[in-house]
């Protein structure tokens, strides 16, 4: 009889390790996942505050200067922007599909 509690209380105490385990594997991809977040919203905003030093070289830019370059800048930037948003939006989906 001792030897049979013994097992259920080890079994008992197996499974509760395994879960605890499984539940820190979970919380810390959890916090990785939120990480990589904050990461690409910090790169977000350098990307807009770039878009907007090139939106104001253009604005100042003479009416006769040749403003191709930084349209194409200016493209590049809008698809950097894009990019980072698909991202954040993946990012966040999968965070919220594990939570």
């Amino acid at each position: 009889m001792a030897e049979s509690t013994w097992n259920d209380i080890c079994k008992s105490v197996s499974g509760f390790a395994k879960k605890a385990g499984r539940k820190a594997e979970e919380l810390t991809e959890a916090a990785a996942i939120r990480l990589k977040i904050s990461a690409k919203k910090a790169e977000l905003e350098e990307a807009y505050l770039a878009l907007g030093k090139l939106a104001y070289e253009q604005a100042n830019a003479e009416p006769d200067a040749d403003t191709s370059e930084v349209d194409v800048r200016f493209a590049a930037k809008l698809a950097d922007i894009s990019a980072l948003l698909d991202d954040i939006a993946m990012l966040e989906q999968k965070l919220n599909k594990d939570a």
